[in-house]
């Protein structure tokens, strides 16, 4: 593949291969992303990376990394509800706490307190289920989280079958054009790890894999599942070679 089919490929990975993009050319909000990884558990670095973001509060005394990962929904009505709860499942399995906060009636004061709880509990991580058809821009978009909070955002864009209710050539020109959308905007959005559309499990390995970076019990809990869908990914990883990436939205 090349051009714009090797781009598409790099973000709409199939499931099973969890891998966070940002945008193109955004090597300082990559390298941010992967210093809010590693230095999770490290006040002063965290306090520095707070700074640098904007965010006045400074974190004092220890910190306690726990096995905690929040996920917010942007948007109830535009989300797939049983992959939506697999997700959550899946964490919870892996031995992850997840606190879930849905902003489509709240307040900007509401979610900086829902992130302050995030930070009290000590989590590694906050995935955003963003509607990608039905967008909540400003002060609520994903900017907003990755500009509020040092702990790692994970994007998770989706969209439904009722959005796409289209013959099977446009809907994936439209899945094309999204992602590349998606692609371009993602600078205003800071640092932030971006899965591909309708990647729920990708989402959930990708956090999943932060918090066993400090928790054995739950890195094994990964490698262990890894090695029951191994077959699944490599036969995934064929076809995308050889049909493109139309088949796995």
């Amino acid at each position: 593949m090349g051009g714009i089919d090797s781009v598409l490929s790099i973000i709409q990975m199939p499931e099973g291969i969890p891998v966070g993009t940002t945008g193109v050319g955004q090597s300082e909000h990559a390298a941010l992303l992967a210093a809010q990884i590693a230095y999770l558990g490290e006040n002063e670095i965290r306090n520095k990376i707070r700074a640098f973001l904007g965010i006045k509060s400074k974190l004092s005394g220890q910190i306690n990394i726990n096995p905690v990962i929040g996920v917010v929904k942007t948007n109830t009505a535009h989300f797939d509800p049983i992959k939506y709860q697999k997700m959550v499942s899946f964490l919870q399995k892996a031995g992850i706490e997840t606190i879930e906060y849905d902003v489509t009636s709240q307040t900007k004061d509401e979610a900086v307190h829902y992130l302050a709880e995030l930070e009290r509990k000590g989590a590694v991580a906050n995935i955003i289920v963003y509607s990608v058809y039905h967008r909540i821009d400003g002060e609520l978009s994903p900017g907003f989280w990755s500009s509020r909070t040092d702990i790692p955002n994970i994007v998770l864009p989706v969209v439904t079958d009722a959005d796409l209710a289209v013959d099977e050539i446009t809907r994936g020109m439209l899945h094309d054009r999204l992602i590349l959308e998606e692609f371009k905007i993602m600078p205003n959005w800071g640092a932030v790890a971006f899965m591909g559309i309708n990647r729920y499990q990708n989402a959930a390995l990708y956090g999943a894999q932060i918090a066993g970076v400090f928790f054995p019990s739950i890195s094994e809990n990964i490698n262990n599942y890894r090695s029951e869908i191994a077959s699944v990914v490599r036969e995934k990883d064929e076809r995308i070679k050889t049909d493109g990436i139309g088949p796995f939205f």
